[in-house]
């Protein structure tokens, strides 16, 4: 009766700290805050700011000590925050957690953190409701023990927007727990008009670009380099479409789409 109940103390003195990435989420980072500092399940909430230009770092602010802010000028990409927020964290585990999610609950923060807290995995990975294949191994919504983070964080913080990626690869010898449970929703992308669409495309492709460098470095490391000239020539090949369209409309036209629409598309993101 006393081993168990020592064992119990020893989970429950398990520290869980939750990172929440945020880039341009003033629509849903107050949401997603509300429900994890609600749960009353996390020893610290750090709430990192990678450069956003609308209201999310006011937002955050308003917060006040209830959340760790980290907050940088500039945007510095997915995975230099997180790792940020590692290196600030203090729990045992780590969960990391994206700012665009319309619903989570603390039922859901539970069924990622249990099954570590109880040995069952090395890594949790949560699968969202409308996520198929092959996207549900990109869920921002994962945990991890901080002891098993450390060793990568040198070169975790270089994959820029890599980051999901990059942990599957590190931990892919490790033992996985996919969680489910309905109601773990991302908030979906907006539409906009035709033109904004490829006025704000390409900072997709720069993320896509990213995620697939990643991915060959990882697979095939003798590739990386041709990977790299590749998507340098697209990368041309796009700028040069894009000045021509930027031909055909004013300075002026640029600016109202970015406000009414690319702006909207990119929070929506």
């Amino acid at each position: 009766m006393q081993g168990k109940t020592t064992r119990k103390n020893s989970k429950e003195k398990i520290k869980v700290s939750i990172i929440i990435s945020a880039y341009n989420e003033e629509k849903n980072i107050k949401r997603v805050v509300k429900a994890v500092l609600k749960s009353k399940l996390f020893a610290e909430v750090i709430c990192v700011n990678d450069g956003s230009t609308d209201k999310t770092l006011k937002i955050l602010e308003c917060f006040g000590n209830k959340i760790k802010l980290i907050s940088f000028k500039e945007n510095r990409g997915k995975s230099y925050v997180m790792v940020a927020g590692v290196k600030s964290a203090k729990g045992d585990i780590i969960l990391f957690c994206d700012a665009d999610l319309t619903k989570i609950k603390k039922s859901h923060f539970l069924g990622i953190i249990q099954p570590l807290k109880f040995g069952f995995a090395d890594q949790v990975l949560a699968i969202r409701e409308s996520d198929l294949e092959p996207f549900k191994k990109l869920t921002g919504e994962r945990a991890y023990f901080k002891k098993d983070l450390l060793p990568h964080l040198k070169k975790f913080e270089k994959t820029r927007f890599g980051a999901e990626t990059y942990l599957n690869h590190a931990f892919k010898n490790k033992r996985t727990y996919w969680y489910f449970e309905k109601g773990l929703v991302q908030a979906g992308k907006g539409g906009g008009t035709f033109i904004s669409q490829v006025l704000c495309a390409d900072k997709y492709l720069k993320e896509g670009y990213e995620i697939l460098s990643e991915i060959i470095r990882q697979k095939k490391p003798s590739q990386t380099k041709e990977v790299k000239k590749i998507i340098k020539r697209i990368n041309k090949t796009y700028e040069r479409y894009f000045s021509l369209l930027k031909k055909f409309l004013s300075e002026r036209d640029i600016k109202q789409i970015w406000e009414k629409d690319i702006k909207k598309i990119i929070k929506q993101s």
